[in-house]
């Protein structure tokens, strides 16, 4: 009986393939070119199509590619304004990465434009932040800038900032990812295995505390991106929203400050010591 049914199924599977193979054929029959002059207008109608796809992709990818190499060529010859305009321009065609950024925070840096290379060094680490060379030029354009603050962070803390500055926010995120598949499958092990070895507890535990500091550091990364970069001389925060409110402190060029709330032309920030105070808005520009 068994050996009956199988023939039978075998038979219905080769029905159904000859039905299939006999539509398309009168499928294929019906759409092709029924001569060979009704095949050459297809063949120009595809190669005409063809070459449309192709040259609308090279024009998107051309302009770009051109305007980063005169940036780059205008580097080299010491034209720093032609090269920041070039870069821009780059960046105006919503294409980014932390090579463009590097390259324009060096010419702003030429330029004796503090602030901005600063920012623009803060966007390029987002993108390679394990880059040597972007790293010591940071460091630098930072020795150079006028304040130096006392901070308030913790060996935590600090160990927080070493963590996320050597990941992107994505691989934090692919991280995080990971973690928490591994919580999952231990404590499924841990279900299935829980009369026979109780160290599933601290392994579960362990992948918690790493998934809960990679999410702090996540955090803290996401906060870093959003704050904003002093891009005057100095600019004084005042107690108030108003030109004519008492003076708090003051900010400097190429400085961070994290925006807490916004007032017409005002921003209340918080200083890396943690003083807060308002700043107008054209004094300073987000990172991201």
């Amino acid at each position: 009986m068994k050996i009956e049914r199988i023939v039978l199924m075998l038979k219905k599977m080769s029905l159904r393939a000859k039905r299939s193979n006999l539509f398309m054929s009168r499928l294929l029959r019906r759409f092709a070119p029924r001569n060979d002059a009704v095949a050459m207008v297809y063949l120009c109608i595809c190669f005409n199509l063809s070459l449309m796809l192709l040259s609308a992709n090279f024009a998107f990818s051309y302009e770009p590619l051109t305007d980063f190499y005169d940036g780059n060529m205008a580097y080299r010859q010491g034209d720093y304004l032609k090269a920041i305009n070039a870069y821009e321009n780059v960046l105006k065609s919503n294409y980014a990465n932390g090579a463009l950024y590097f390259n324009l925070a060096n010419s702003y840096f030429k330029a004796d434009n503090l602030g901005k290379a600063i920012l623009n060094y803060e966007r390029a680490l987002s993108y390679i932040p394990r880059d040597s060379d972007l790293k010591a030029n940071y460091r630098y354009a930072l020795n150079q800038a006028r304040f130096t603050r006392q901070s308030n962070k913790n060996i935590f803390d600090y160990i927080v900032d070493r963590y996320r500055g050597y990941f992107t926010k994505n691989e934090l995120d692919a991280i995080s990812l990971v973690l928490f598949c591994i919580a999952i499958l231990i404590f499924t092990l841990h279900l299935y295995f829980y009369r026979r070895n109780r160290g599933f507890n601290f392994g579960i535990l362990l992948v918690i505390i790493l998934f809960v500091f990679n999410f702090y550091a996540q955090k803290t990364k996401i906060a870093n991106m959003q704050s904003n970069v002093i891009m005057l001389k100095s600019v004084e925060a005042n107690f108030e929203p108003s030109e004519k409110a008492t003076v708090h402190y003051k900010l400097f060029e190429g400085e961070k400050a994290q925006v807490i709330d916004e007032e017409l032309a005002w921003y209340k920030v918080a200083r890396e010591d943690g003083k807060i105070g308002w700043i107008p808005k054209n004094s300073t520009e987000k990172i991201f």
